[in-house]
């Protein structure tokens, strides 16, 4: 078994994770559902919206299962061992749950790079509300997210000495099925998201030049046309920050990740604390994503108000006691309501002649 000791410093970087995750991640939920549950408000009925929605859920489950996933991967967990331990390496102490569930917080970050770009290009279909092919869209992030995973699933074995993975996992003893496998993963979980987020925000930011300079022929109010391209100018903004995000959070891990496959550099084994560190910057957009894309927005923030102030209003009601006299005057009014409904009325009654 390798030795790979509980840290005083990742469990409170995890911990941070958990707590500011599920209080960030649980508001934007509660916000977008409760904003739904009159016909006057449209706000959940808006695609990004529903995007912001799933990227939560998705987020919530991540910043709840990276501490306890961390803890069982350390010497301060009795590991399973023989079959038991293969099936334990590969559903927990692989980061199976980490990596799955932040694979689909990228790919559905790539959904909503897409989403706006559609919203500047395409502005009245995106308000039609939603359809089927969101949801599939959303569906497709958790199967590739998975199928991403399926590999290393496959590959990963317990093992009572040379531990490659926390305590007791090893992946594939093979040299040439790991390049391959982890040159794939880098392309899909890194390369590929960080072009598209790049190429999409070079799209959006063309098409809104080109409004610009539409708009300054069309438009002869300067104040007009400048109050256009700054509510336009937040759809580039949000992207802007998808790719800023992107590359500070998972730059150093998938670096370190290719040094850890193809080189043998000491202070970048998995066990390392350069190599956990970029594993905890990764796992930190978990609880960045809901400051950055929902509550940067002025109608989210608006919402997140209206639905947090009855939430509260309607809890301190429940809770608060009647005194005498209000429960004195309630039996009052409920003992007349009651004698109201069971006398008839006068146009019920005939005089008989």
């Amino acid at each position: 078994m390798a030795d790979f000791e509980l840290r005083s410093w990742e469990v409170v970087c995890y911990s941070l994770i958990l707590i500011i995750g599920v209080l960030g991640n649980s508001t934007v939920i509660l916000v977008i559902r409760k904003s739904g549950s009159s016909p006057k408000h449209r706000f959940r009925d808006v695609p990004f919206n529903v995007y912001l929605m799933a990227l939560a859920i998705v987020d919530l489950a991540l910043s709840v299962v990276c501490l306890p996933v961390y803890i069982m991967s350390t010497n301060a967990f009795p590991h399973p061992t023989g079959i038991g331990g293969d099936i334990f390496c590969k559903l927990i102490t692989g980061n199976l749950p980490q990596y799955w569930l932040a694979g689909v917080s990228i790919y559905i970050l790539v959904v909503i790079s897409f989403e706006r770009y559609a919203a500047i290009s395409k502005p009245f279909e995106t308000r039609l509300g939603i359809t089927t092919k969101n949801y599939v869209y959303i569906g497709l992030a958790w199967f590739f997210g998975f199928a991403r995973e399926l590999p290393v699933l496959v590959g990963i074995r317990y093992t009572a000495s040379n531990a490659t993975v926390g305590t007791s996992c090893h992946y594939w003893p093979e040299q040439l099925p790991n390049i391959f496998i982890y040159s794939c993963l880098f392309i899909s979980e890194y390369l590929l998201p960080a072009v598209i987020f790049a190429i999409n925000f070079y799209r959006i930011r063309k098409r809104l030049n080109r409004l610009d300079s539409t708009l300054k022929t069309a438009l002869g109010d300067e104040r007009q046309r400048v109050k256009i391209v700054k509510s336009k100018g937040r759809t580039i903004r949000i992207v802007f920050i998808l790719l800023l995000t992107f590359l500070i959070c998972w730059t150093p891990n998938n670096i370190m990740y290719l040094l850890f496959q193809y080189g043998d550099v000491p202070k970048v084994r998995w066990s390392s604390d350069f190599y956990q560190f970029g594993m905890i910057l990764g796992f930190s957009s978990c609880c960045l994503n809901p400051f950055l894309y929902a509550f940067q927005s002025r109608e989210f923030r608006k919402h997140c108000g209206e639905v947090l102030t009855k939430v509260f209003q309607s809890d301190r009601t429940a809770r608060r006691p009647l005194d005498a006299s209000q429960s004195f005057t309630a039996s009052i009014m409920s003992s007349s309501k009651v004698t109201k409904m069971r006398l008839p009325s006068r146009k019920n009654f005939q005089v008989l002649e």
